[in-house]
């Protein structure tokens, strides 16, 4: 799945996907343009945009191992439209 998802999001940093298993997140890096502002779109979705309002990188906050892909699709189409790639 990472691999489609790098695909999918045309991510400019090829190490654009960070798991981190204590805190149970996904970080999905976009760009490396600098954040200037951080949205919580929902419970498990938070979204970084740049001074322009591009989307530089959206982090997904998963309670369990096993709720990470599940957690992925949903987030992935709540942000249809804010992510030209994946509209």
């Amino acid at each position: 799945m990472v691999g489609l998802m790098k695909n999918r999001l045309k991510i400019k940093n090829p190490e654009g996907i960070s798991i981190d298993n204590l805190a149970k997140s996904i970080y999905v890096t976009l760009t490396n343009n600098k954040i200037t502002k951080t949205v919580r779109k929902n419970n498990n979705m938070i979204i970084d945009y740049d001074r322009n309002g591009g989307v530089v990188g959206v982090e997904i906050i998963c309670l369990k191992s096993a709720e990470i892909r599940m957690a992925v699709e949903k987030s992935f189409s709540d942000i249809k439209g804010i992510i030209p790639a994946l509209a």
